[in-house]
């Protein structure tokens, strides 16, 4: 099976949570809401058991901005 990983190891079609996403720019949690309240990340978002995730083909175009 072939994986969609891009070469940062994101998979555009997985969803992440804050501390992934945190993890993987290098930055602390409250950034990434930071930049979600800011509309500079445009996540698609979804919650699973309270928790907040972040589509992965979304941190991939924000990686590219910065």
């Amino acid at each position: 099976m072939q994986e969609n990983k891009s070469a940062t190891g994101i998979d555009p079609k997985k969803y992440y949570t804050v501390q992934e996403a945190a993890d993987f720019f290098g930055v602390h949690r409250s950034t990434i809401w930071r930049w979600a309240k800011s509309q500079r990340l445009h996540p698609h978002l979804r919650v699973v058991n309270n928790r907040t995730e972040f589509l992965g083909a979304d941190l991939l175009k924000l990686s590219k901005r910065i």
